[in-house]
């Protein structure tokens, strides 16, 4: 599951416009990994880049009938925001850190 969200955060990583995720028949883990999966894919590093366009921030609303969803989403939302931050350390020039 978490291999399919990213290949979508990847695709859409520089579309604008907002993303529904409806998973209604799926259970609460497969539903979170696949909302962490599009984070991860989404992901970009522009910092230093001036030839490229400005990064898009696709948002992303998941839709639902799993009952422990938004448990799960905010334990795979803190995993996506700490891969982010870690990225973003590796990235940057020695001299900054």
């Amino acid at each position: 599951a978490q291999t399919a969200g990213r290949a979508v955060g990847r695709a859409l990583a520089t579309v604008e416009g907002q993303v529904t995720l409806v998973a209604t028949g799926l259970d609460d883990a497969a539903v979170a990994e696949m909302a962490a999966g599009f984070g991860m894919g989404s992901y970009r590093s522009d910092l230093y880049n001036t030839t490229r366009a400005a990064t898009v921030t696709t948002p992303l609303t998941v839709v639902s009938d799993a009952g422990g969803v938004e448990a799960a989403y905010r334990r795979g939302a803190a995993l996506v925001e700490g891969l982010a931050l870690s990225r973003d350390l590796a990235n940057e020039p020695a001299n900054v850190i």
